[in-house]
């Protein structure tokens, strides 16, 4: 995973910074954070949030099962929440290949094995835990 994937976090504070808001959904993928509802009034730490580069692969942990998996191709920064998963892609990896490869049925099959929660709608898929999962990726070598 490491060959293909780093891990990548910074924290920021999108109103000091003039960073927008968005929002990863099942449904949609990386949408502005306005665009689904107004949920400004949960918003109460300013500086929980990561920066998603562009060109950068983002995943909920809660919802990974379910195909929670983007790649930030606004064009820009944006800022999202501290709770999400942050990815670069190596250069020498083509973003559409890794980001199909992420939410194919083989690979969320694999999550599925992998996650920890007793309750279905407790489930997660920390970082840790992706990252030991070495057969998201064919070996090429």
């Amino acid at each position: 995973m490491g060959d293909v994937l780093e891990k990548f976090q910074k924290r920021i504070n999108p109103e000091k910074e003039n960073i927008p808001l968005w929002s990863l959904t099942v449904k949609d993928g990386l949408i502005p954070k306005n665009a689904q509802y107004n949920r400004s009034f949960l918003v109460k730490k300013n500086d929980f949030f990561n920066l998603l580069p562009d060109n950068y692969l983002i995943y909920n942990p809660m919802n990974i099962t379910l195909g929670a998996i983007d790649i930030n191709n606004s064009g820009k920064k944006i800022a999202v929440s501290g709770y999400y998963i942050i990815l670069k892609i190596k250069s020498n990896y083509n973003e559409e290949f890794v980001l199909n490869n992420l939410v194919s049925r083989k690979s969320i099959n694999l999550y599925q094995s992998f996650y920890t929660g007793s309750l279905t709608e407790k489930q997660r898929l920390q970082y840790p835990d992706f990252y030991k999962n070495k057969k998201l990726f064919p070996d090429f070598t």
